[in-house]
C-alpha cells in the first residue's frame, strides 16, 4: 500500500526532491517531516520493487534508502539501477551495528550513510544537506568536464566557473604536474595556489599510507577508470586532515586521456564524530577494552571459523575476587584503577587472535580461538589467573588480587554465543564455591580430564629420568610365506600411578613441552639396544621400524640423535626403518628431500607411513628415496566389506609394485583381510590378527627361535 504523499505525488512535477524508501511507517514520517522542515521535496515508497517502478520515470535529486526493505536489501535497488544504465545519487540507512553494511554500500556508491542510533535525527539535515553540495557539483563538473578537452583555453574557463565551489577541486597533467587548484584547496591545505602550481599532489603526503596504495590509484586512473577512496594528508602547517576524493581521468574527443580532475572534501570532523560514536558503542569508556557488543561479535566470528576448522574456542569469565572491600576500603577512584590495570594484565597476556572485554563491575570477558581441547583451555586459564599474582601498586599503595574463573568450550559446550556465556558463568559460580584464585571447566569430565593432563605435563619432564618409558614390540610377517621379517618399536608409558598409558595420552603432550626430541632419542636407543640383545641370541637378521615424530625430524640434531643410538648398539644400518608421515614432508619439503637423502646415504631403510590418508602423491614417491609404503588400517581393516576400499588398497599396491617399492599393510585383524592382501600382491602385514604390540620378553617367547 502506498502512502498519501506517493498517490498525490504522480500527479505533480517532480523537481528536485528526495526519493525516501522506507517501509518502518513511523520512522518514515519523523524522517520525512524533518526533510520537509529542511526545505527539501520528498516522495515516500516502502518496498524496493515500488522505488524502481517510480524511478523508471522520474529522476530525484537523491534516493535516501533503508538497506533493509520486506522485498530486497537496498545494495539490490541500486543494483538494479545499475543494470539498467542509471546512476542515482543515494545515502543509505543501516542498523546499529551495521558499520560493515554501511562500508560496503560506500564501497558501491553511496555519499554517505546513517545510523538508526540516537544521533540520526540530528545528524540528518546536514548529511543530506552535504550529499546535495555533493551532487550539484558534481552536475556542474560533469556539464563542464567534456569540454576540458578542446583547448588549454576552456581548460583556464573551467577553471574560472568552478572557483566557487565548496569543494576542492584540483587538476594535473599527465604526470600529476599540478595545473589548477581552486580556493576551496587553498582554504583546505593553507597553501597559495602558486606554492603548488607544477608541483605534485604528494606535498600533501602524511607519509600514512603505503607506496602500493598510491601505485594501486594511479594504476586506475591510468587506465582511464576512475578513483574513490580516502587520504589522510597533511596541511602546510603539519597538521593532518581527512579528505574523501573522487578522482577521474579527462579525456579529448579522441578517447585519450590529457588530465586527471580531483574532487574532494574534508571529511575530518565528520571521522571524528564517527571514531566517537563507534567508540562509545563498542568500546568500555574505562578500561578502553570492548564491551559486550563488540566481544559478542567477536566470538560469532571465532566460532563461525572454529566451525570451519574443526577447531574449540574457550569462552572464559573473570571476576574478581573480594572487589567491593577494596571500593570499600580506599577513596573514590582507586577500584578505578585496578579495573584499569586488570585490564592490561589480561591484554598482555593474551595472544593477538584472543579477545578480552570488560563485561560489567569486575568481571571480564575472553575468547580464546585456535584451541585443540580442554588442555589447552586450562593452561590458558592458569596463565591468566597468574598474571594477577603479582602486586598491584597503585596510588602509593601495595594490594594483592586473586580472581575466580569458569571456562565454556564451543562446541562442546554450547553452539550459540548466549549458551557459551550462561554455562561460562556456571562454570564461575562453581570456581567461586572452590575459593580465591580457582578455574572451572563447565563440563566436570572435562575438567577433571585437563587437570589430569597438566599433571601429567608434569610427571612426563621427570620420566625419562625414572626410566618409566618401556617399548612394546609388533610382529610384521612377509605375506607369501608368514615368515616374521621384524618388528614395529611402540612407546609406552608406566605412569607409577595411572599405569600403563598409551602414545595417544602423552605424545602430545610431548610435542608441547619440547620433550618429544629426547624421548625420540630414547626410543632409537632402547630399539637398537634390544634389536642387538636378540641379534647376539640368535634372532637371526630381523629388521626394526621406528617412527620420528614431526618435531623430531625437523630439529637440527635429528640424523646426530639416530647416529648416536645407532652407534652406541652397533646394529647395522640396513636393520632399521624409520618411518615418517606425508604431513611431515609437506611442512617443508625441501628440508624433508636433504634429511631422507642423508638418512638413505647411510644405509637406513626408509618407510612412509599411513599412506592414503593425507595427500598421498604420487610425486612423493617418486621424488623421495622410499623403500616401503604403509597402507593405513583405515583402509585395510574392511577392505573385505567396502568395496571402494578394497579398490584403493588394490591401487596402492599395483603402484607401490610398479615403482620397485615394498608395500606393508597394517590393521590386518580377519584371516579375510590377510587373504585379500596375499593375493592382490601385498608384500607384507602386521595386525591384531598375528599379535598385539607385547613387551620384548613377549616378543622373544613366542617369536624368536632361540627367544
Amino acid at each position: 500500500m502506498e502512502s498519501k504523499v506517493c498517490e498525490e505525488s504522480e500527479g505533480q512535477a517532480t523537481g528536485e526532491k528526495i526519493l525516501l524508501v522506507e517501509d518502518a511507517q513511523g520512522f518514515a514520517r519523523i524522517v520525512e517531516r524533518l526533510l520537509h522542515r529542511a526545505g527539501f521535496g520528498v516522495e515516500l515508497r516502502e518496498s524496493g520493487r515500488q522505488a524502481l517502478d517510480w524511478l523508471a520515470v522520474h529522476e530525484p535529486l537523491l534516493m535516501l534508502i533503508d538497506f533493509n526493505l520486506p522485498d530486497m536489501s537496498g545494495r539490490a535497488v541500486v543494483e538494479h539501477l545499475r543494470a539498467a544504465g542509471r546512476e542515482v545519487p543515494f545515502i543509505v540507512i543501516t542498523g546499529n551495528g551495521d558499520e560493515r553494511v554501511a562500508v560496503d554500500m560506500m564501497k558501491l556508491g553511496a555519499l554517505d550513510y546513517l545510523v538508526k542510533d540516537e544521533s540520526f535525527l540530528a545528524l540528518l539535515p546536514a548529511v543530506v544537506a552535504q550529499a546535495r553540495d555533493r551532487v550539484e557539483t558534481r552536475r556542474r563538473l560533469a556539464a563542464t568536464e567534456k569540454k576540458l578537452g578542446e583547448s588549454e583555453e576552456h581548460l583556464r574557463k573551467l577553471s574560472r566557473a568552478i572557483e566557487q565551489s565548496p569543494s576542492v577541486v584540483v587538476i594535473t597533467d599527465l604526470e600529476g604536474r599540478i595545473e589548477y587548484v581552486n580556493p576551496a584547496f587553498c582554504e583546505a591545505t593553507g597553501y597559495a595556489s602558486e606554492e603548488v602550481i607544477g608541483r605534485s599532489p604528494g606535498l600533501l603526503r602524511s607519509n600514512t599510507h603505503q607506496e602500493e596504495f598510491y601505485r594501486e590509484m594511479w594504476e586506475v586512473i591510468r587506465q582511464g577508470q576512475e578513483w574513490r577512496g580516502e587520504f589522510f594528508n597533511c596541511r602546510k602547517n603539519g597538521e593532518h586532515y581527512w579528505e574523501r576524493a573522487v578522482i577521474s581521468p579527462v579525456k579529448d574527443g579522441a578517447g585519450r586521456i590529457t588530465h586527471f580532475l580531483k574532487v574532494a572534501e574534508d571529511v575530518t570532523a565528520r571521522k571524528t564524530a564517527d571514531e566517537r560514536i563507534h567508540s562509545l558503542t563498542y568500546y568500555d569508556s574505562l578500561t578502553g577494552l570492548p564491551n559486550q557488543i563488540l566481544f559478542r561479535d567477536r566470538l560469532g566470528q571465532a566460532m563461525a571459523c572454529a566451525q570451519r576448522s574443526g577447531e574449540k574456542v574457550a569462552v572464559a569469565v573473570l571476576d574478581l575476587d573480594q572487589f567491593q572491600r577494596i571500593n570499600n576500603a580506599f577513596a573514590h577512584g582507586f577500584g578505578d584503577k585496578v579495573l584499569k590495570e586488570t585490564a592490561r594484565r589480561l591484554s598482555n597476556s593474551l595472544r593477538k587472535e584472543d579477545s578480552v572485554a570488560r563485561f560489567w563491575g569486575d568481571s571480564f570477558l575472553l575468547a580464546l580461538p585456535h584451541l585443540h581441547g580442554e588442555e589447552d583451555a586450562a593452561r590458558v586459564a592458569l596463565k591468566l589467573l597468574e598474571a594477577l599474582n603479582p602486586v598491584f601498586r597503585i596510588d602509593q599503595r601495595e594490594i594483592y588480587l586473586t580472581a575466580s574463573l569458569g571456562v565454556a568450550l564451543f562446541p562442546h559446550d554450547g553452539t550459540s554465543v548466549d549458551v557459551l556465556l550462561k554455562n561460562a558463568e556456571a562454570a564461575l559460580g562453581r570456581s567461586k564455591e572452590m575459593g580465591p584464585n580457582s578455574f572451572q571447566l563447565y563440563n566436570p569430565g572435562m575438567n577433571q580430564r585437563a587437570t589430569e593432563n597438566l599433571m601429567l605435563q608434569g610427571d612426563l619432564r621427570r620420566a625419562l629420568e625414572r626410566n618409566e618409558f618401556v617399548l612394546h614390540y609388533q610382529p610384521q610377517f612377509e605375506a607369501a610365506t608368514g615368515r616374521m621379517l621384524g618388528a614395529e618399536a611402540l612407546v609406552r608409558w608406566q605412569h607409577p600411578v595411572l599405569g600403563l598409558l598409551y602414545p595417544d595420552r602423552f605424545i602430545g603432550l610431548a610435542e608441547e613441552t619440547n620433550l618429544i626430541c629426547p624421548l625420540g632419542e630414547w626410543v632409537i636407543r632402547e630399539g637398537c639396544r634390544q634389536l642387538r640383545r636378540w641379534q647376539e641370541e640368535g634372532s637371526g637378521a630381523m629388521h626394526l621400524c621406528i617412527n620420528l615424530s614431526p618435531r623430531q625430524f625437523h630439529a637440527s640434531d635429528c640424523l646426530a640423535a639416530i647416529e648416536r643410538g645407532v652407534a652406541a648398539s652397533g646394529v647395522a644400518p640396513e636393520q632399521l626403518t624409520f618411518e615418517i608421515t606425508e604431513s611431515l614432508i609437506m611442512k617443508d619439503v625441501e628440508e624433508a628431500g636433504r634429511v631422507l637423502g642423508k638418512m638413505k646415504e647411510r644405509g637406513y631403510r626408509l618407510a612412509l607411513d599411513d599412506f592414503g590418508t593425507g595427500y598421498s602423491s604420487l610425486s612423493y614417491l617418486q621424488k623421495f628415496p622410499f623403500d616401503l609404503i604403509k597402507i593405513d588400517k583405515s583402509f585395510v581393516m574392511d577392505c573385505d566389506l567396502n568395496p571402494q576400499n578394497a579398490t584403493i588398497c588394490r591401487t596402492i599396491i599395483a603402484m607401490t609394485r610398479s615403482l620397485g617399492l615394498q608395500v606393508l599393510a597394517e590393521g590386518v585383524e580377519k584371516p579375510e583381510h590377510q587373504r585379500f592382501l596375499r593375493d592382490n600382491g601385498c608384500h607384507q602385514m602386521q595386525g591384531y590378527l598375528f599379535s598385539r604390540p607385547v613387551p620384548p620378553v613377549d616378543f622373544a617367547k613366542k617369536w624368536l627361535p632361540h627367544g
